[in-house]
């Protein structure tokens, strides 16, 4: 039955997939670069969704196609160096219902995990030479996923059955399967699935306490998938825990870093956990309204009156009630501090017109409108050190995801995101702006209002470096008679941040 859903072979495949690699002038952002770029034609029928970009560090990047067919697709897997230069490439025929959901890089593996219905395949692929090896999964519950993990001895999946969270987890060496003790009691939200060096396993999930007041539950297993300890975070009367990042520290000590609120749905400020002597978790919030540097996206006048307000407010001794929807998405080690990056958010919508004459508009979801990204420093105690904030222009997307990424440079923190065809930057020194925003393009072309970019986002790499990728369809300069009037291309660059 395996067979009939997926197949793979190791010789080269005849695959119109060629390639032109070029280095481009350094286009300059401040210190930010575009160092070089490599690109692919596409049908006029593909779109950019069929392209998965996997950085492998310092081994360069794994380029997976998907091209459909009539009875199956084909998964053309393309090792590159850092300078482009294809290393290997394998394909694998694979059933059109089968979807690859996440992708995990391990030391020199990448793992790809499939699905078809209920049934999850495997693919372990060997950034050295393309060695490929298949595990199907086995599982006896339906179940959706949500997040992905893998250790030397294990795979995990994060999903949910019934609305209750769980970890599936698969061992290697045995080829069984498993459900990681202390879950399936309640409804909850699964917040992270971390796997460390050393094959331990971290899992966050968020759920209500008895007092029905949402709280943090973390749960440590042993490699082997044993529980060991569970830590409940509990916020203060008036509160609820809305998201937490979890990590251990330079002295190995676990930190939580996230969001709290009034209500589940909007943020009021940042939180932060550590453990004192007794290995008992204390919290500190800090309300939006005490961060220095929360509304520099604004326009200076807008801010000025937001600030004085805020001041006004706490010269009478009210409260300070600020609403956010305020996305966590990581936490980064920075010298002796901690960075946690997330992203303001609200969701958009918009009317259309009722089906027949004299019938109300519908107003339907419209996509996610992002506003600004807050980036926050901790130190190993938990105290809030300074925080900065970046503005995020004419971001609309279907689903929630990390627009942003930070790249902390010896004396400076580059924030980095691309919009169609811009690529737009960033520099603070904590609270101080090296550089207020910076633009450039990302695909110069001589008319480039005429091309059309369908799809780019911006990734980590290794170092100092990102990737930048996406679809673009380019005007020709000149028409002749004949000739094509655009080329579609799918094309990833190199950013340099220095």
């Amino acid at each position: 039955m395996f067979s009939l859903l997926i197949r793979w072979r190791q010789n080269k495949v005849n695959f119109l997939f060629c390639f032109v690699l070029f280095f481009i002038s350094t286009t300059s952002i401040a210190q930010t670069q575009q160092v070089g770029r490599i690109e692919f034609p596409m049908g006029q029928e593909e779109d950019a969704s069929q392209y998965r970009v996997i950085s492998t560090q310092e081994q360069g990047l794994l380029l997976i196609h998907r091209q459909s067919g009539k009875a199956e697709d084909q998964l053309i897997l393309t090792q590159l160096d850092t300078l482009f230069n294809k290393q290997w490439e394998k394909s694998i025929s694979v059933s059109i219902n089968i979807n690859l959901l996440y992708t995990q890089v391990r030391k020199n593996t990448v793992y790809l995990l499939l699905r078809n219905q209920f049934q999850f395949i495997l693919i372990f692929v060997d950034i050295r030479d393309g060695t490929l090896t298949l595990i199907e999964l086995k599982n006896s519950i339906p179940f959706t996923p949500s997040k992905f993990s893998v250790t030397d001895k294990a795979a995990l999946i994060g999903a949910y059955f019934n609305q209750r969270p769980f970890i599936f987890y698969f061992d290697f060496e045995q080829g069984r399967s498993k459900i990681l003790p202390g879950f399936f009691n309640d409804v909850g939200e699964l917040q992270q699935l971390e796997t460390y060096e050393d094959g331990s396993i971290e899992v966050v999930v968020l759920a209500k306490n008895i007092e029905r007041r949402e709280s943090l539950w973390i749960r440590n297993y042993s490699a082997e998938g044993d529980l060991l300890n569970t830590v409940i975070l509990q916020p203060d009367a008036d509160k609820n825990l809305i998201s937490g990042k979890s990590f251990r520290g330079h002295d190995g000590n676990q930190m939580v870093l996230g969001t709290y609120g009034r209500s589940y749905e909007f943020a009021r400020g940042i939180f932060s956990a550590t453990m004192n002597n007794a290995g008992e978790p204390v919290i500190t919030y800090h309300n939006f309204g005490d961060l220095k540097r929360f509304f520099s996206f604004m326009r200076p006048r807008h801010e000025e009156r937001v600030m004085k307000h805020i001041e006004q407010r706490r010269e009478k001794g009210k409260k300070i009630r600020l609403n956010y929807r305020y996305l966590v998405h990581e936490v980064i080690p920075y010298g002796n501090e901690y960075i946690l990056l997330g992203e303001v958010f609200a969701p958009h919508y918009t009317f259309i017109p009722g089906r027949f004459y004299g019938m109300r508009p519908d107003l339907i979801f419209d996509g996610y409108q992002y506003t600004h990204a807050v980036v926050a420093g901790f130190d190993k105690n938990g105290r809030l050190l300074w925080d900065n904030s970046f503005k995020i222009d004419n971001i609309k997307i279907p689903r929630l995801e990390q627009i942003v990424k930070l790249q902390p440079l010896e004396n400076k923190i580059d924030m980095l995101y691309v919009h169609e065809n811009y690529l737009r930057s960033k520099s603070i020194s904590k609270t101080d702006i090296i550089e207020n925003k910076i633009e450039s393009q990302l695909y110069e072309s001589p008319r480039p209002k005429n091309n059309t970019i369908e799809s780019t986002k911006l990734d980590y790499w290794y170092e100092d470096r990102l990737c930048a990728y996406g679809s673009i369809q380019i005007k020709n300069p000149s028409f002749s008679v004949g000739a094509p009037t655009s080329r579609k291309v799918f094309f990833i660059s190199k950013i340099v941040c220095q």
